[in-house]
């Protein structure tokens, strides 16, 4: 691969797509993948994804804790925002009831479980100080299969959680779980070494968070070559990964084709520095 150049990742959607037929969660969704194109910081993405499920499922209030991606004993977490009745965001700094994950919650929180009630919000769970009265609550880990990321709380919901929700929402955190994997990585990375090569463990983890990604994502060089292709990339393009990749852009997006797809996003440096 070109050490030194400059990598493009591009993001498509198909228009239409039928595999979802909940217009506003594929939008939500998009909006959220759509972030990987930067690899903005943990805090931004989980606040991000509370805006996001908030105004999904109309929720009246909300928060969100961010937890440190560590498997040993029991974590920390901090309180980094809450969504205010009037809909605006306040960013907070842990003003919260809780500075540990509670043990009797954590299990839980790890294998992505979504917690449900009508009524207050109890202990273990944790409450934001000037919170407003509580009739109902859902309780939303963002984890992956390795790491608890962070749990986002809604509130005051209009016709509380309904059969069938999980199911629902595990795409939209799914997603989520993808790009905060990535942005602890970016995190952990030294800023300056940034994509001087994809080493083949590196190019297969990076492979295993893009194939989980609703979207299609396309990674060119600087001269439109194809370095790497998502599964729903190739699924758009209707070719084996193996024929798509080292071939040219131009080949699967000419001008007279633009009409199959809508471009979303480019940036000029890869995110992914290892």
């Amino acid at each position: 691969m070109n050490p030194g150049g400059s990598y493009h990742a591009m993001e498509w959607k198909a228009v239409p797509m039928n595999r979802r037929a909940d217009h506003q969660l594929r939008q939500t969704i998009s909006n959220i993948e759509h972030l990987m194109l930067s690899t903005p910081a943990p805090e931004i993405v989980l606040t991000r994804c509370l805006e996001e499920l908030a105004y999904l499922l109309e929720a009246d209030y909300g928060f969100v804790f961010q937890a440190v991606p560590d498997n040993s004993g029991i974590p920390p977490w901090s309180l980094i925002a809450c969504r205010e009745t009037n809909g605006g965001l306040r960013e907070v700094k842990d003003i919260s009831t809780s500075s540990f994950i509670p043990p009797e919650l954590l299990g839980g929180f790890r294998a992505g479980k979504t917690q449900s009630s009508q009524g207050p919000l109890k202990s273990p769970h944790p409450l934001p100080a000037h919170h407003p009265e509580i009739i109902n609550y859902l309780c939303i880990p963002v984890a992956d299969a390795r790491s608890l990321f962070g749990v986002i709380y809604l509130c005051n919901l209009p016709d509380g959680f309904q059969n069938g929700q999980d199911a629902r929402l595990r795409p939209f955190l799914s997603a989520a779980g993808c790009l905060l994997r990535m942005s602890w990585q970016q995190r952990d990375r030294d800023s300056s070494n940034r994509f001087e090569s994809l080493g083949t463990e590196r190019s297969s983890e990076l492979e295993g968070v893009l194939d989980a990604m609703f979207n299609g994502v396309i990674i060119v060089d600087d001269q439109g070559q194809i370095k790497m292709v998502n599964r729903a990339a190739a699924a758009l393009i209707g070719l084996p990964r193996r024929e798509v990749i080292g071939e040219s852009m131009s080949r699967f997006l000419p001008q007279s084709g633009e009409t199959l797809f809508s471009r979303t996003a480019m940036i000029q440096q890869n995110p992914y520095g290892s």
